[in-house]
């Protein structure tokens, strides 16, 4: 039996910019969460099931998977979303069900497993929802397939009525285990009209301190939190699950990464976790040794709190000293608050702190800042010109991260932009998963944007931000090649540079814009 797993692409107005788009970089990124079902699922099923997955990028890759339907006809198709997905996978579902009525269409992925007991639907012609990792889950409804049966049930489908409203209960898929991968095996799986090679050249990157090209690859180091900030997707999709935290056997991680740099030269890893778990990674590194590799950059997301625990436990000068050089993190508490109004359990205090021990030790930081609708326009462009005078390498605007169903999610859903349930152009307006909130003073969506993108457009050139590039490159000159390539667009545009940046511009080597 043949089943396709499908990601496509994003709408056509969110690749035309018609909204900002943080870390676009990554929408061409290996879909490693079908490779792992694919996994899994061979795993399963053997030689009884013949699975491909199409990655679509583009209208190459669209004519492609469209003639492979016409050719192949799988018994299922089953696609991969996040919020700005919904709208194509609708259109792809649609299109399967004309052209082959008999294949069942299924999805799953953030937004789906976001979606509660009273939620409207938003796909046309699919079959089954799944929640959570749904490996379980698909492995019930393939054996069913092969049985010539409808499944019953499975642990993580949703139920719908009449009116395509989800019913209760919600239930949970169990998670994968990942210490039963083998990263080798799973770091192999082909995708359709993308080899790995291709990913890693043309699609795949992420910031690090390393001359030349930057060879990034993801690996499935670990998976769940144990911090139940109010934000967050995690205890939404995983239920009481969410806080069990699975780690990587260190050794096998290493022999996966070790593969890819072997075999793909690879020289940058992106941890594919919630929280990175910084003690996993200082073994892994060790592991590495082994191989013979050394100062590998490794980059992923974790809690500033933790940042500054591993400072004080002095594990993170040996990770910095190892290659892990740039982290990213969340700015989550309001400047000058003793608030923690995202339940993310550390003060303002320790924020800045995590900031000023990271600048210490050479680490570059990748920082989201949250807006609050709450605020006045007048306090929020405070906020904002704040972000210039932290010691942080980059920034991300998102107005809030109002994920479907969380807490924070009801206490905004007022001041949403694109409500799912009110508007239709939601999906294809929103950026990655993040309902996008109303400006304080109730602006228009536009001015919304505007803002952002001008504050972006300033970041760089702000007196107080250079200064702290300058203070870096200077203590840190390996940092160099990553600060080159974040000025140069800036320094291409500007037709004469004012003196703090013409200072920097000689020091990246860019010295002929500086002139």
């Amino acid at each position: 039996m043949k089943i396709f797993l499908v990601k496509p692409h994003p709408p056509a107005e969110i690749l035309a910019g018609a909204c900002p788009i943080p870390e676009d970089y990554k929408y061409n990124w290996q879909p490693m969460a079908l490779k792992c079902i694919a996994y899994h699922l061979a795993k399963y099923f053997g030689d009884d099931l013949q699975i491909k997955i199409w990655h679509l990028m583009n209208p190459d890759d669209d004519a492609k998977f469209k003639e492979a339907l016409k050719s192949e006809a799988p018994a299922l198709v089953v696609f991969s979303e996040i919020d700005i997905l919904v709208n194509e996978v609708s259109r792809w579902a649609v299109f399967v069900k004309k052209l082959l009525p008999h294949t069942w269409t299924l999805v799953g992925g953030k937004h789906t497993s976001l979606l509660a007991a009273g939620d409207k639907f938003p796909y046309q012609a699919v079959d089954f929802a799944l929640r959570g990792d749904s490996v379980v889950s698909l492995e019930r409804i393939i054996s069913a397939r092969m049985a010539g049966k409808h499944p019953e049930s499975c642990p993580a489908m949703l139920q719908l009525d009449q009116q395509g409203i989800v019913l209760a209960p919600i239930t949970y898929d169990q998670r994968t285990d990942l210490t039963a991968i083998d990263g080798i095996a799973l770091q192999n799986i082909h995708i359709e009209n993308h080899p790995t090679a291709d990913y890693l050249e043309k699609y795949q990157s992420h910031p690090a301190l390393l001359p030349g090209v930057i060879r990034t690859a993801s690996v499935l180091a670990g998976s769940g939190c144990p911090h139940q900030c109010v934000f967050c997707q995690s205890p939404v999709e995983y239920g009481k699950e969410s806080s069990a935290v699975i780690t990587r056997d260190p050794e096998k991680l290493a022999a996966e990464i070790a593969f890819l740099v072997q075999k793909h030269g690879v020289n940058s890893i992106f941890s594919l976790e919630a929280n990175l778990n910084l003690k996993n990674w200082l073994r892994t590194y060790e592991c590495l040794e082994q191989y013979d590799i050394h100062n590998l950059a490794v980059s992923g997301f974790i809690r500033a709190a933790d940042i500054l625990s591993a400072y004080k436990e002095g594990l993170l000068a040996k990770l910095a000293q190892k290659g892990m050089r740039v982290l990213s993190i969340g700015l989550d508490i309001p400047f000058d608050s003793k608030k923690d109004i995202y339940r993310k359990a550390f003060s303002y205090q320790a924020l800045m702190e995590c900031l000023t021990v990271c600048e210490e030790l050479g680490i570059l930081l990748s920082a989201t800042f949250i807006g609050d609708p709450a605020l006045t326009q007048a306090e929020f462009q405070k906020q904002l010109r704040f972000l210039n005078t932290l010691p942080i390498a980059a920034v991300d605007i998102r107005l809030c991260m109002a994920l479907r169903n969380t807490e924070y999610y009801r206490q905004v859903s007022p001041w949403l932009i694109y409500h799912p349930d009110k508007n239709r152009r939601y999906y294809s307006r929103q950026n990655y998963r993040y309902q996008t909130i109303q400006l304080p003073g109730k602006i228009t969506p536009y001015q919304t944007y505007a803002r952002v993108r001008a504050f972006r457009k300033q970041f760089l050139t702000s007196p107080e931000h250079l200064a702290y590039v300058l203070r870096f490159v200077r203590r840190f000159p390996e940092s160099i090649p990553f600060f080159r390539k974040q000025y140069k667009p800036v320094t291409d545009r500007l037709p004469v540079l004012p003196e703090n940046l013409r200072l920097l511009a000689e020091c990246l080597g860019l010295s002929e814009a500086a002139r």
